[in-house]
């Protein structure tokens, strides 16, 4: 279900309760209401178990934070490819097009790869020279 739809069905759903509540007595058949009664009932039960399993979610992901385990992709290590990669580039001996390329990464994450270990980097060419 998308996050959009669920949000518009709970909004929907109180009201729906509510309008159901106030039709009259006498001028309709209450068999004919069944079906909507237990849709309503339906989906206050969704409602409530998804409410539970993101409230279970946050204090699981709280948790492993708290043992120390990363949510989330893995960091790209700073490997020596890299460096002398990003040390080329940086003498204007390939563009940063090329050594994203060799890397197979995107330009975005060879800036950001670029910027992130920018001391490493700076090492690696008192290094070179």
């Amino acid at each position: 279900m998308k996050i959009e739809t669920y949000t518009e069905l709970s909004k929907t759903l109180p009201s729906a309760k509510m309008c159901y509540e106030q039709l009259p007595d006498e001028e309709i058949d209450k068999e004919m209401l069944g079906p909507f009664v237990y849709l309503i009932h339906a989906c206050e039960g969704i409602f409530q178990e998804e409410k539970t399993r993101r409230e279970n979610q946050v204090i699981g992901i709280q948790n492993a934070q708290q043992n120390g385990i990363r949510i989330g992709r893995p960091e790209v290590p700073c490997s020596k490819k890299f460096l002398k990669l990003a040390y080329l580039q940086s003498k204007n001996k390939i563009t940063a097009a090329e050594a994203a390329e060799r890397l197979h990464i995107s330009l975005s994450t060879y800036y950001k790869l670029r910027t992130k270990y920018r001391k490493e980097l700076e090492q690696w060419k008192k290094q070179e020279v």
